[in-house]
C-alpha cells in the first residue's frame, strides 16, 4: 500500500466531516513552467466558495501565489495529480520537482504519511485538532531560487515582497501567513519545497476540562460532524501513578449546545479519591485526543505550591512550561523540584555557564545531589547525553563526599522516546524523567511526600542493573 493509499484509507471514517478543499500554492516561473515552492491542500467543513474578493496575493512575472477552493468530491483527482507530480491550481500547472540542466523535472515519488494527534508533544502540523497528513519534501528552496540560469534569488525576492503596497517580510512571512506554516524560534521556516494534504478531524477535548474535589468536568468541541452520538469518553482515574478505576461514558443529546461555529459537549463525572484523570476522546472506535487533568486543590496543600499559586492561580504557566511550550521547560523543572522540597540551583540560567549542567538540586539533610539536564527534544540531540555524563563525572570529582544522581528531564512522553536514546541513557547511567513521571512528581509534591520518599521514586527510573544508583535514603 502506498503512502497516498494509506492516507485515503485513514480519512475514510471521517469523510462526512469535510465539504471542500482549500488549495494554496507558492511557485516560481522557470523555463516557462510553474515550479512548486510550497503547496497545501486542507480539507474543510465549509461549503465550496470562491476565495475572498480582492484577496491581496503577491504576483510577479516570475513568482506567484495561487488560491482556489474545490469540492471534496475532487479529492481523488487532486491526489492523483500530486502523485504524478503536476497539480493544476486556478488553471495553472504547478510542477512538483526540481530544475536539472535548465529543465524542470517532476519527482512523483518520496511521499510520507502520518497521523498528527493534538496530544502529541511535538506536533509536526500546527492545528488545533488532530490531523491526518500525506505529503512530500523535495528540492531545496535554495537550489530552486539560486542554482540555474533563470534563478531569481531569495534576497531579491524577499525585497520585492517587502516593497508591495501590502507587504510581506520576505518569503518566510508568506509561508507562514498564506500557507499556514509554523514559524520556528530561529532559522528558516522551511529549507525544502513541499506539498501537503492535511485532513483535520475537527473533534477535540476542550481547554476547560477540569478536576476538582472528586468532580470531573469534561468538555468536547466538534465542528462539521452531525452524528454526535458516535462520540464517547474513556477514563482512567489515578491516585498518584496508581490506577483506581477505568470507565466509559457516553454523551447524550442534552449534553450538547451550539456555541459560535462549533458544538460544545459537557459531561460531569464523579471520580472520588482521584488525584488525576486521563481522558480519551473516542469517535467511531478511534481515539482522537487525550488529556491528563490533575486536581489543583490537592496540590495546594503543599505550602510551596500554595505560595506559587498566588502568582499563577491555576498553575497554567507551570503546566505550559512542563509541556515544553516555549523556551522555559528548564524553569518548570526547577519549580517542580523546588515543590518537592529540594534546594535547587538554576545554574543553567546563569549567563556564561549556560552550557554546563542545567540544574543542581540538593536534598535536605542528605549527602545526595541531583544533577539535571533538560530537553524538549530527543534525549541525545547534539550528543547531549555524552556531554551531560562527562559534566556529572567532573562535578563528582569535586564533591567526593556526595553522591550525584544524574537525571535528564524531557517534555516527551516515555513512549515517544527513541529506543536508542533510552539505551544510551542506560549505558551512561542517566535516569530518564519523561512527561508522565514529571506529572507523578507534581502529584507527590501535592501530597507533601518527603524528599527521601521522592528519591526512592527517582531511583526507580534508573535501570535495575545500574548498581551505582541503588543509594541509601535513610529510611
Amino acid at each position: 500500500m502506498t503512502e497516498l493509499e494509506k492516507f485515503k484509507t485513514a480519512i475514510q471514517p471521517y469523510y462526512d466531516g469535510w465539504k471542500s478543499i482549500d488549495i494554496r500554492s507558492v511557485s516560481i516561473l522557470a523555463y516557462k513552467k510553474w515550479v512548486n515552492l510550497g503547496t497545501r491542500l486542507i480539507l474543510s467543513e465549509e461549503s465550496v466558495k470562491s476565495p475572498p474578493q480582492g484577496e491581496l496575493l503577491p504576483v510577479f512575472p516570475n513568482f506567484s501565489t495561487f488560491h482556489e477552493v474545490r469540492d471534496i468530491k475532487e479529492l481523488d483527482s487532486l491526489l492523483s495529480q500530486i502523485e504524478k507530480g503536476i497539480l493544476t491550481v486556478t488553471g495553472k500547472e504547478i510542477h512538483i520537482g526540481k530544475i536539472v540542466n535548465n529543465n524542470v523535472v517532476v519527482e512523483p515519488s518520496g511521499f510520507w504519511f502520518y497521523t498528527n494527534r493534538r496530544s502529541s508533544r511535538w506536533p509536526s502540523i500546527d492545528f488545533e485538532f488532530s490531523t491526518i497528513v500525506v505529503g512530500k519534501r523535495g528540492e531545496s528552496i535554495h537550489n530552486l531560487l539560486h542554482n540555474h540560469a533563470e534563478a531569481i534569488g531569495q534576497e531579491d525576492l524577499d525585497w520585492q515582497l517587502r516593497s508591495l503596497e501590502f507587504p510581506h517580510d520576505g518569503l518566510d512571512d508568506l509561508f507562514v501567513s498564506f500557507l499556514g506554516f509554523s514559524k520556528p524560534s530561529w532559522g528558516r521556516v522551511t529549507e525544502s519545497a513541499s506539498v501537503e494534504v492535511i485532513a483535520p478531524i475537527r473533534l477535540r477535548l476542550g481547554d476547560d476540562c477540569k478536576l476538582s474535589q472528586g468532580k470531573l468536568d469534561i468538555y468536547v468541541e466538534a465542528v462539521g460532524y452531525e452524528k454526535l452520538d458516535e462520540i464517547s469518553i474513556g477514563l482512567i482515574e489515578l491516585s498518584g501513578n496508581t490506577p483506581l478505576r477505568r470507565s466509559s461514558n457516553a454523551l447524550a443529546k442534552t449534553d450538547w449546545e451550539t456555541v459560535e461555529d462549533r458544538q460544545i459537549g459537557h459531561k460531569e463525572v464523579s471520580v472520588d479519591d482521584a488525584s488525576s484523570v486521563v481522558i480519551f476522546l473516542r469517535f467511531r472506535s478511534n481515539t482522537l485526543d487525550m488529556r491528563t487533568i490533575g486536581d489543583p486543590s490537592l496540590l495546594l496543600k503543599n505550602p510551596r505550591i500554595l505560595a506559587y499559586s498566588h502568582f499563577d492561580e491555576n498553575l497554567n504557566v507551570l503546566k505550559n512550561y512542563l509541556d515544553g511550550k516555549g523556551k522555559d521547560f528548564e524553569i518548570g523543572v526547577g519549580l517542580l523540584l523546588h515543590f518537592c522540597g529540594f534546594n535547587v540551583g538554576p545554574y543553567g540560567q546563569i549567563k556564561g555557564i549556560q552550557e554546563e549542567i542545567d540544574l543542581v538540586a540538593f536534598v535536605p539533610s542528605s549527602n545526595h545531589i541531583i544533577a539535571v539536564e533538560c530537553t524538549t527534544k530527543d534525549l541525545d540531540v547534539n550528543e547531549k547525553l555524552s556531554k551531560f555524563s562527562r559534566r556529572v563525572k567532573e562535578l563528582q570529582e569535586r564533591l567526593i563526599e556526595f553522591s550525584i544522581i544524574p537525571l535528564i528531564f524531557t517534555a516527551l512522553e516515555r513512549a515517544k522516546i527513541s529506543v536508542s536514546d533510552l539505551k544510551k541513557a542506560n549505558d551512561e547511567k542517566i535516569g530518564v524523567v519523561a512527561a508522565e513521571e514529571a506529572q507523578g512528581l507534581l502529584e507527590m509534591a501535592g501530597q507533601q511526600r518527603q524528599p527521601n520518599e521522592i528519591l526512592v521514586y527517582l531511583q526507580s527510573l534508573f535501570p535495575q542493573s545500574s548498581e551505582k544508583f541503588l543509594f541509601e535514603t535513610g529510611q
